[in-house]
Order: C-alpha cells, then structure tokens, then sequence
C-alpha cells in the first residue's frame, strides 16, 4: 500500500533503493545493523546511482513509511537556507512536529536536534 501511495507522487522526482535485510544482524547487533543500513544507503545515493552519483545540492531520504505533500519541497528549501544562515555547523535537516516535546504548542518552531531521529533527513554529500 506505500509503495502505491509512493509511485503516485507526481510533484517529485522519486527513487526506490531496497536494501538487503541481513538477518545475522538484526537480533543480535542492531545498531550494527543500522549502521550498515545507513552505509549502504550513502554508498547508492553518492556514488552509485546515476541519477545521483556527483551530485553536490540537497536531498531528502525518506524511509519506506514516510509521505510528503507538494509544500515539502518549498519548505526544505526554506529549511536549507535557515541552517546555512544560522546554524551553519549543523550536518543536516530533518522536519518533523513539535521538535522535541508532545507539549510543544507551536507548529512553525525550528529546533536543533543532537541526534538523528528517523524522520526524513535533508542532506549532501558534504555530511
């Protein structure tokens, strides 16, 4: 159902990247697990994929269970210009509600994040 949900975004150039599940790591070693997932994923992204390999600008990864709207774009590049602007340090963006608290009542907040959290990450390849 998310892969049909997926394939009918229009506004977006999309590609799919399945990555291998290595069942010998998932039970015992899950965070080397995750790290191998993440390094596959760079490894397609940055230099083999054409679409692209060489590529210098942003570009969001999105995990198989998240779905933008058409604004997504606008906003990341919004985003882009924030972290350039004021948080130069910062390796990359992710968007997602209330930054870091349920009780957090403002949805236009902007907040630093130490750690990544798995909700769509807006990077390059300097990262």
């Amino acid at each position: 159902e998310m892969l049909a949900v997926a394939l009918g975004m229009k506004f977006a150039p999309l590609r799919i990247i399945f990555h291998p599940v290595r069942d010998d790591l998932i039970r015992p070693k899950p965070v080397l697990a995750i790290k191998q997932h993440w390094f596959f994923v760079q490894e397609m992204v940055w230099d083999t994929l054409s679409e692209t390999k060489g590529m210098e600008g942003h570009l969001a990864l999105l995990e198989e269970d998240h779905i933008v709207t058409p604004d997504y774009f606008e906003l990341m590049e919004h985003l882009i210009a924030v972290k350039e602007k004021k948080c130069h340090f910062c390796w990359g963006i992710t968007m997602r509600w209330a930054c870091m608290h349920v009780q957090d009542t403002d949805r236009n907040k902007i907040c630093r994040s130490h750690h990544v959290i798995n909700t769509g990450i807006i990077f390059n390849r300097t990262t």
